[in-house]
């Protein structure tokens, strides 16, 4: 599996170039992509990702995240630790909880 992480989304000029890059040079790998926002998430929907790391988003924008990629692709959250007491997802929500660190 190939990580997409902000600083490989902010060098290569966007999202759509990282991914570009990524299925040119390891085409069989899933690729998981970090979103910082609901944006982000539909544009790494849009060209295919398999996975999305949702990266300190707020239990609101996490929950229409979830709402909008309704079980499309993967979802995983990562510096949740402050958030896991309060959230609140729809039905059918699966998401990996990931402490900070």
């Amino acid at each position: 599996m190939i990580l997409i992480k902000d600083n490989h989304i902010d060098f290569a000029g966007g999202i759509e170039e990282a991914v570009r890059r990524a299925k040119a040079d390891h085409g069989g790998l899933q690729i998981e992509v970090e979103a910082r926002s609901v944006e982000d998430v539909k544009v790494a929907l849009s060209l295919g990702v398999e996975r999305i790391l949702l990266d300190n988003m707020s239990v609101e924008t996490m929950a229409d995240a979830v709402k909008y990629v309704n079980g499309r692709a993967k979802l995983e959250a990562s510096a949740m630790s402050r958030w896991i007491p309060s959230v609140r997802l729809p039905k059918r929500a699966w998401i990996i909880f990931r402490p900070a660190r």
